[in-house]
């Protein structure tokens, strides 16, 4: 009867851890269900809404393969469908050369679980193009592995090459007309020729030691290469006279480099150039 009683025991626990074991089979397998469900469903929105983009989008895993990419990317690496790129690593996808400087975006992000972004100029439009020099933008953004997905980086890259070029016209148009105010002020006020250019030179190397930013530093050079620009509206006869000035004179002169600087006020230049010309005449004790 003991023996009969302890098999019977022994049946049940093992019907019991059956029965249990069984069912929480079935329910992990209905919650792997549910998330493949949900990642499917949710990597179906994601490429429907990244397709219409016009930015190349994508993620790269620690492994530097591929596991997601917006039909853009497809296209620029002359890929019919993007299930040719996923799965691949950064070099074959982009070529060695590209390769390396998006694995290192892509190792920062992971070091540094966080965001970062970088600007490269790049030859061509892709594997298949070695057109001119683009610019490219891209943002390395640290995703956290969750229940779907490992932890990966999304990378969104977009061309800013007129953005750049626009830029670095104005910037060319706007040193030229530095040049030619420049030259219009030595040419009213020979004895002060060159004046502003040997500022320049002395106050942007000073801001360079200071570590100052290049936004900070073109500031510098650009305000001492226009510091006299009010002398344009200047009298000759004034800016040519041998003797002390008298006090009208003074205020004249005065008041034209103020005026000389509110010409400027509508240039768009990158740094508080206009800002710095309105300061240049102040008291350190305000």
């Amino acid at each position: 009867i003991l023996l009969l009683a302890i098999a019977l025991a022994a049946a049940a626990i093992v019907a019991a851890w059956r029965h249990g074991a069984s069912r929480r089979a079935a329910e992990s397998a209905a919650h792997s269900r549910d998330l493949a469900a949900r990642y499917e469903a949710q990597a179906k929105f994601i490429r429907k809404l990244t397709d219409t983009q016009p930015n190349t989008i994508f993620m790269v895993d620690a492994d530097d393969r591929v596991t997601f990419a917006n039909a853009r990317l497809a296209r620029l690496v002359g890929a019919d469908q993007t299930d040719e790129v996923v799965g691949k690593t950064l070099a074959g996808v982009f070529g060695p050369g590209a390769a390396r400087s998006y694995a290192r975006g892509v190792r920062e992000a992971f070091a540094e679980e966080s965001s970062l972004s970088r600007i490269d100029r790049v030859q061509g439009n892709g594997a298949s193009d070695s057109s001119g020099e683009r610019v490219l933008q891209a943002q390395f953004v640290y995703l956290p592995a969750s229940e779907m997905a490992r932890a990966s980086v999304l990378i969104v890259e977009q061309d800013i090459t007129d953005a750049i070029s626009e830029r670095e016209r104005n910037e060319r148009l706007l040193e030229q007309l530095s040049v030619t105010l420049l030259a219009i002020v030595d040419r009213r006020d020979p004895y002060a020729a060159h004046q502003s250019a040997r500022v320049a030179d002395v106050a942007s190397a000073l801001a360079r030691e200071m570590a100052l930013d290049e936004v900070l530093v073109d500031t510098v050079d650009k305000s001492a290469s226009l510091m006299n620009i009010g002398k344009i509206l200047v009298p000759r006869s004034i800016l040519m006279k041998n003797g002390p000035l008298t006090e009208a004179e003074s205020d004249k002169v005065s008041h034209a480099l103020a005026a000389g600087v509110e010409l400027l006020a509508d240039v768009e230049f990158a740094g508080p150039v206009v800002e710095t010309l309105r300061q240049t005449r102040a008291q350190f004790d305000g």
